[in-house]
């Protein structure tokens, strides 16, 4: 073979080998066309609304506009309490949801809303981040034929009341916003009266004196203008929680190529990185504006005595679970957390 045609020949080789990498590059970000659906029951101009918009326009921005997330707010896709099903039967592809209303369905993942157990935002992050790969938290997603993407975090709650409370002692009697199977017994062991009222209609409990107190985080009473109508905001402190856990659709989630399940998990743990970040600094943002809108910043000054005469909610949730046959895994749950708390 004479030095030209060897020439030829190895620009011809090395041509073809580019071009098959060039081919594989391409392939692996040759997105297919999805029109996927995310549904909450809350409104998209809030803290959390933000976050998962971002996530959304994120993932269509990185397909080139070829998976594209339709965002369903404030029930209009499904209320709080029916979100698990659209995303387990497949109705929607994602949801957020919140697992105190699913305690049936969710018993495990809901160690993450206990009250007075995680000490602040960071703390629901690392909660969350050593249950997620354990055994029983795998078999309760595949149950219920969802995937988790990412979780969220709220700030820690307080009361936003229409009267004083500075003492336990002007906890009895007071009626107080509940919700799920635990938040109850708190108010219980102070003798105060638990309502249970659904985000949407805390403004009108308040207004019209079915409740006393909202139990919620800052950002949330800004979010529903709550100090529009409960004009006293208590600094005792409940810890925060694990608001919304954002599952995908199973059955979905596994039919995708390998390229669309990596880049929804690569801008999901942005979210999560996002959302630890802004949370907090929301908080304390809320209480501000909320100041300069009227409202009295009341000083809880028994903190210690109200720790004192609630229960141990992680022991309490343990001693549940095994009730249900789950005592091992929630065991291992609990210890998990109790090493880092």
């Amino acid at each position: 073979m004479s030095k030209f045609s060897k020439f030829i020949c190895s620009t011809v080789i090395a041509a073809s080998v580019g071009l098959l990498a060039s081919s594989s590059a391409f392939a692996q970000d040759d997105y297919p066309e999805l029109d996927l659906k995310f549904a909450w029951y809350l409104g998209e101009n809030t803290m959390h609304g933000e976050l998962f918009q971002w996530w959304g326009d994120e993932i269509e921005k990185r397909s080139d506009g070829k998976i594209s997330v339709e965002f369903f707010w404030s029930e209009s896709l499904g209320k709080s309490t029916e979100l698990l099903d659209l995303v387990s039967n497949g109705a929607i592809s994602f949801s957020a949801t919140a697992p105190a209303y699913y305690a049936s369905n969710l018993p495990l993942i809901g160690v993450g809303q206990l009250p007075l157990v995680h000490p602040d935002t960071d703390g629901v992050h690392n909660a969350m981040k050593k249950i997620e790969n354990l055994e029983g938290v795998r078999a309760e997603n595949k149950r219920n034929g969802i995937v988790p993407l990412f979780y969220t975090s709220l700030p820690t709650y307080h009361l936003m009341c229409t009267k004083e409370i500075s003492t336990v002692a002007d906890l009895k009697s007071a009626k107080m916003r509940s919700f799920g199977s635990y938040v109850p017994l708190m108010w219980d062991a102070v003798d105060a009266v638990s309502v249970t009222v659904l985000p949407a209609e805390l403004y009108e409990g308040l207004q019209r004196g079915n409740i006393d107190c909202a139990y919620l985080a800052n950002n949330g009473s800004v979010d529903l203008k709550i100090y529009e109508v409960a004009k006293y905001h208590i600094s005792a402190n409940f810890g925060a929680i694990m608001p919304w856990a954002i599952h995908v659709n199973a059955d979905q989630w596994n039919s995708w190529p390998e390229n669309v399940r990596e880049l929804i998990a690569e801008v999901s743990q942005e979210a999560s990185k996002r959302d630890s970040e802004v949370v907090k600094a929301a908080g304390e943002d809320a209480l501000k504006l909320m100041v300069e809108n009227g409202v009295v910043a009341v000083d809880f000054t028994e903190q210690d005595k109200l720790t004192e005469m609630t229960p141990d909610f992680l022991k309490v949730w343990q001693d549940r679970m095994g009730e249900q046959g789950l005592g091992a895994e929630a065991g291992e749950i609990a210890d998990a957390i109790r090493a880092q708390n």
